[in-house]
């Protein structure tokens, strides 16, 4: 029915989890169809390989490819969550289709985030990399990352009439707050919060306390459209 509205939600580092099933739920008793993003191929694959991040993000845009193919709504919006705000970014510049998007905690560049999250995973490929290939600092990481991800520039918006919603957490090092801010300056969004606290702080208290205001969002753009 191209009448209808749907929802993708882009869930964070180790797939979906209650709050996106919760979500999913408050879309789906708003009259959307809401569709959560639960795994891709390999997309648990762990390397020390500098290339890993670029098959990583490639394995997600792929997926959402997929997804949205079978979405034939007139107005569909993406909810990305840490990593998955920061894959819903990358579509964002690939999917005309998209119209609105909300990104709680997402970040970039990707290089200078992976560089210098405190996520555990990243943490520890960063350590075991500087013994392995000798690098005397974060600067030197992150210019090896740059010369392996394709997915380190924000670009122009596939559709010209997207709407933007972020949610921005203060105190944050795992997607680290500067890099949100970054993001933040680069895509202009039309609806920021700002929620003084750390990376898992920020997505608890956006679903316990706004995710009403994020449902308002995506059906407020689908009024002005």
């Amino acid at each position: 029915n191209s009448d209808q509205k749907s929802i993708l939600i882009i869930p964070p580092t180790g797939g979906t989890n209650f709050i996106d099933r919760s979500y999913a739920k408050s879309f789906c008793e708003n009259g959307y169809d809401a569709y959560i993003l639960n795994r891709w191929s390999d997309d648990d694959e762990y390397s020390l390989d500098m290339q890993i991040h670029e098959r990583f993000y490639s394995r997600a845009q792929k997926a959402i490819a997929l997804t949205l193919s079978q979405i034939n709504s007139k107005f569909i919006g993406v909810l990305g969550t840490s990593v998955g705000a920061i894959h819903a970014v990358n579509a964002l510049h690939r999917f005309s289709k998209i119209n609105a998007a909300f990104l709680i905690v997402g970040g970039g560049p990707i290089p200078e985030v992976i560089a210098n999250s405190d996520q555990e995973d990243l943490a520890q490929a960063r350590k075991k990399r500087f013994n392995l290939y000798g690098f005397k600092n974060i600067k030197e990481y992150t210019q090896a990352l740059r010369k392996n991800i394709t997915f380190n520039s924000i670009q122009k918006s596939a559709n010209s009439n997207l709407q933007i919603g972020m949610v921005i957490a203060s105190e944050d090092t795992t997607v680290p707050s500067k890099n949100q801010i970054e993001l933040q300056n680069i895509l202009a969004p039309k609806y920021i919060l700002q929620i003084s606290g750390n990376h898992l702080f920020a997505i608890l208290k956006t679903w316990l306390c706004f995710k009403n205001d994020i449902m308002k969002f995506f059906d407020k753009i689908q009024t002005f459209n």
